[in-house]
């Protein structure tokens, strides 16, 4: 009997240790993060928020950046789906824009999932041309207002970031939104993002040229 109670004392010690570990990296990764953030909010003059903590002091969220980049509402944070082993930690970026007839856009580098989806006849917006068609699956309700909104300019803006953009901009009623599974946590994501940032600028900018035009959809 007394065997088993020590064993029982042996694994609950055990999981407490585990879980004390468990949480020490977790803080260690968010300082990281909370680090990186704090540089990038100096960089482009957005305010720095940090990690909200309940009552006990436990941190509860993670840290975000808010601000304007010129006359751009900007708002920069992260959030996790799933749990223990399984979750993932996922960074986005809301630009406000106005859209008064609510088109959707949706942009996203071609790869190759994306290039069986194509194969199996999965639908997306070609505006022909060929040196930006075969880079980026683009998706929206009307392919009239997405051919407009990529005009030379913001086609040579994506072209840049080809190879930095891990994931996709998404225009749903009146925001502009990236996307991306990643933590900004060294110098290296902070440079990426100053880039993904300033293309997200650039594209809810030029939103809002093109979207108070009524663009009319093919017969």
């Amino acid at each position: 009997m007394l065997g088993i109670i020590w064993m029982l004392l042996f694994f609950i010690v055990l999981a407490i240790s585990l879980g004390g570990v468990v949480h020490w990296l977790w803080r260690k990764q968010i300082k990281r993060v909370e680090t990186q953030l704090q540089v990038l909010s100096n960089e482009l003059k957005l305010e720095y928020s940090p990690t909200p903590k309940n009552r006990l002091g436990i941190h509860n969220g993670y840290p975000e950046l808010t601000g304007k980049i010129g006359e751009q509402e900007v708002r920069l944070g992260m959030y996790s789906d799933g749990n223990g082993r399984f979750r993932r930690i996922f960074t986005y970026i809301n630009f406000s824009c106005d859209n008064p007839h609510n088109y959707t856009f949706h942009i996203f580098r071609e790869d190759f999932l994306a290039k069986l989806g194509k194969f199996f006849g999965q639908q997306d917006i070609e505006i022909n041309v060929e040196t930006f068609d075969d880079y980026f699956i683009l998706r929206g309700n009307n392919p009239k207002y997405v051919t407009a909104l990529l005009d030379a300019g913001m086609r040579t803006h994506f072209r840049d970031i080809h190879i930095l953009m891990d994931g996709d901009y998404k225009l749903f009623e009146v925001d502009l939104s990236y996307t991306e599974l990643c933590q900004i946590d060294c110098d290296i994501e902070v440079d990426r993002f100053k880039k993904i940032i300033e293309v997200g600028v650039a594209l809810a900018q030029r939103i809002n040229e093109v979207s108070p035009v009524k663009y009319e959809l093919p017969e």
